[in-house]
């Protein structure tokens, strides 16, 4: 072992044993049994669950789709057929690294779009403008790097943007600057003359562009005057207070001496006189996460029992009604982030409010509820159910006496113990609630167990549970993962032999504190994106702001003992027998370096006296996770793999997906004579509404044949699954492109056949107008799979 490899520097000694650590680490996942099928389901079951809410602006629907990489796409309806304004995987096919869509704000008349994108991790973020009507994209000068995505401005003239700081190359994390842009103007050289110092500041514009709020995560301290002068506002009022402006008057969740939130109606002009505030909803057990107001009620997003309750409301707090969700899920709205205070699980439009709704066992729905109508409605399915999975919520009691809830998900008629992965991530207020979870499906299928830990450090419980798993409390936050394991241990349901531990990010920390403080505990433990020494911050201003805030400054020493008491590169023994251990990194992450999976994977290899594997994997090209389905089907499948493999977790043999057969195309024959325009009115049953199809099917219920002809304009459809049947058709005009999953595409033109057999599953695009002749035979499927 040399300083070399253990440096934070990325000198050639680091890299060069990096770089030979990498490739053994791929060389051992990928020739694990079970890499090449979870490669395989897990890239189809990204790309078919993929869902994301509606974005109404105007009189269109904004939405992102997902497909290798993901695009926005525009619509007239709700369920019309879509138009791509914006395509991830054209660009990344040009630049010939991975690209990240960001975020997009359509302006509020929907005529324009703002679009951010990122190359290969690198979060230097680069933002667009788009004319929604052409397609084309306006010449902006937008010299920054925001954080945020942008607020219009009511008249869509322009946009509040914030600017991430760098010094010579590298994000600072702290003093941030926030600018007003005009479209058709040069961007302006100064910035906005803030009040105080902040890391990445949010403006955002009210409906009627009276007020603009100054948002520092969960608080609006400052707002802006007609005359451009950043006033005070709720800077004296601790918490978090987050919410909209409606006339004269601020709607927040407001959680100063109300831990779970309470809900007041704030006067703009005496918001320091809290005596003129009212008390619309008051504390309860639920933990309130934001208040969308429309004309005469608002819609309150919170959090019960672990799972998402949509209230209507009056203006005054009355309680009108309860949107008409399914029990025990999660809904989500902008950001992936759920139960995090200020952020709505849900997208809100001027009347109308979009979101996805997922079970453990159900993949995300897309539903939009209208709110002056109460009217809720489904406008994608769930793509996926585990029909014979159960889910359920236990409890364990951790070190202090406190119970910790905890999410298993389990085979219905299963026995134990049985392989288990626990999941967990306990930081920075963030709620991980129940909800559909693509890392678990492999799990799942092949019989094993997959557990959700909501450890203290969380959000789940409101700000309290925060509170009470950060800084000086931190180990609670370990110790909650440790009495879940031993609870799952004590009822039955694993043994240690059979437990895995994953987590990324913060979670990747708990990882590697779990794995120096209860080795064990595991047999196999996966850090990904993961911070591993605390103690070393050297030049890296963004991590210490970051890492400061949740775990403590390196200027105090009473952090510093804490956290030297659970950092994990500071805790490694020699001779312990640690157990397997992976530590997965993205070369270009600026949030977690990977230097820390590096320097954590040597000194657990020098020190371990056991012969479980310690490997270390990172990814060039990415940032703080995998971009694209192939890269996250890749990179998840070796962990996964890497996981099974010390756990006893085999692939489901019976999977629908893995017994598919590719689709087979035949050469075009002139036999087949000259393919001529067909339009047939009429419709098909089966397909999605936005194939557009104009066609008449001839079917026969007894030998369930289907045949006919049938046309469709431009479309894209990501979850095209053939179930039992086998269909054969011959394109008589126009083209589609067919790729199977974890296959390639193949380009079908007019004059070709095709077959393609019962379970096969892939990705179908018409870029232009098709017309098929087609012949469909159902048949009974040889086994039951459990989607």
């Amino acid at each position: 072992m040399t300083p070399d490899i253990l440096t934070h520097e990325d000198t050639v000694a680091a890299l060069n044993w990096q770089s030979a650590q990498n490739e053994r680490a791929r060389v051992h996942v990928q020739g694990l049994p079970a890499y090449t099928a979870y490669e395989r389901r897990l890239h189809h079951v990204f790309t078919a669950t993929k869902a994301t809410p509606l974005v109404r602006a105007g009189a269109l629907w904004f939405q992102q789709e997902a497909g290798d990489f993901a695009r926005v796409v525009v619509r007239s309806d709700p369920r019309g057929p879509a138009r791509v304004i914006y395509d991830a995987a054209a660009i990344a096919k040009e630049a010939g690294v991975p690209v990240r869509l960001v975020w997009f704000v359509p302006s509020p008349d929907g005529a324009l779009v703002a679009i951010a994108s990122e190359l290969a991790g690198s979060e230097r973020v680069r933002v667009s403008v788009f004319d929604v009507a052409t397609g084309e994209e306006i010449p902006t000068d937008i010299p920054w790097v925001p954080a945020w995505p942008v607020s219009w401005l009511p008249d869509a003239s322009g946009f509040f943007i914030d600017s991430r700081t760098m010094r010579e190359g590298e994000f600072t994390g702290s003093g941030d600057e926030l600018f007003l842009y005009r479209l058709g103007q040069p961007a302006p050289t100064e910035a906005e003359a803030l009040p105080i110092t902040l890391r990445f500041p949010r403006a955002r514009v009210s409906a009627d562009g009276r007020h603009v709020a100054l948002v520092m995560d969960d608080r609006v301290d400052y707002v802006r005057d007609a005359g451009g002068t950043w006033r005070p506002f709720l800077n004296n009022v601790s918490g978090a207070h987050v919410g909209e402006f409606v006339g004269d008057d601020f709607y927040a969740v407001v959680t100063d001496g109300h831990p779970r939130g309470r809900i007041v109606r704030i006067p703009v002009t005496t918001a320091a006189d809290r005596s003129t505030w009212t008390e619309l909803v008051p504390e309860t057990t639920d933990v309130l996460l934001y208040a969308a107001v429309f004309d005469d009620r608002m819609v309150v997003g919170l959090t019960r029992e672990l799972s998402t309750v949509l209230e209507v409301r009056d203006l005054e707090g009355n309680f009108l009604t309860t949107v008409g969700l399914p029990p025990h899920g999660t809904a989500g709205g902008e950001y992936a982030a759920n139960g995090l205070l200020g952020e709505p699980p849900f997208l809100r439009s001027f009347d109308e409010i979009s979101f996805t709704f997922s079970t453990p066992v159900a993949a995300p729905a897309v539903y939009r509820y209208e709110v002056p109508a109460d009217r809720l409605t489904m406008i994608t399915p769930p793509a996926l159910k585990l029909s014979r999975h159960v889910v359920e919520t236990r409890i364990a009691v951790s070190r202090d006496g406190t119970q910790i809830p905890f999410t298993v998900v389990r085979p219905e008629a299963a026995d134990g113990p049985l392989p288990t992965v626990i999941e967990g991530y306990g930081n920075f207020g963030l709620a991980v609630l129940p909800s559909f979870n693509v890392f678990a499906v492999p799990v799942l299928e092949a019989g094993g167990v997959y557990v959700l830990a909501h450890l203290r450090g969380g959000g789940e419980f409101g700000q309290e549970w925060w509170h009470a798993g950060r800084l000086k409390q931190k180990q609670r936050t370990f110790d909650d993962l440790y009495a879940i394991a031993e609870q799952l241990i004590t009822d039955g349901t694993t043994t240690p032999q059979q437990l895995a531990f994953h987590g990324a990010s913060g979670g990747g920390l708990t990882a590697g504190v779990a794995l120096v403080q209860r080795p064990d505990l595991f047999a196999a433990i996966v850090a990904r994106s993961p911070l591993l020494d605390l103690l070393t911050r050297d030049g890296d201003a963004l991590q210490d702001s970051i890492a400061g805030r949740e775990y403590g400054s390196l200027t105090i020493r009473e952090h510093v003992d804490v956290m030297r008491s659970y950092s994990p590169v500071h805790n490694i023994r020699d001779g312990v027998q640690y157990p397997a251990a992976m530590f997965v990194a993205g070369q270009n992450d600026p949030r977690t370096k990977p230097w820390h999976a590096r320097k954590m994977a040597a000194l657990v290899a020098e020190a371990t006296s056991a012969t479980s594997p310690i490997l270390l994997r990172v990814h060039a090209d990415r940032g703080h996770a995998a971009v694209g389905a192939d890269a996250f089907a890749q990179e998840t499948a070796e962990w996964l793999a890497f996981i099974a493999d010390q756990i006893g977790l085999r692939p489901d043999e019976v999977n629908e997906a893995d017994t598919a057969e590719p689709v087979v195309v035949f050469r075009p024959d002139t036999a087949f004579g000259t393919p001529t325009e067909h339009t047939i009115p009429g419709d098909v049953p089966g397909l999605p509404a936005t194939w557009m199809a104009t066609t008449e099917a001839y079917r026969n219920a007894a030998a369930q044949v289907s045949t006919g002809v049938w046309e469709c304009d431009q479309c894209d459809w990501h979850r095209m699954e053939m179930g039992a049947r086998g269909e054969f058709f011959y394109v008589l005009s126009g083209s589609m492109i067919i790729r199977p999953d974890g296959g390639e595409s193949i380009e079908v033109r007019a004059g070709s056949a095709v077959y393609s057999p019962p379970h096969w599953t892939g990705h179908f695009r018409v870029p232009e107008r098709l017309t098929k002749v087609y012949f469909s035979v159902g048949m009974t499927p040889s086994h039951s799979p459990d989607n």
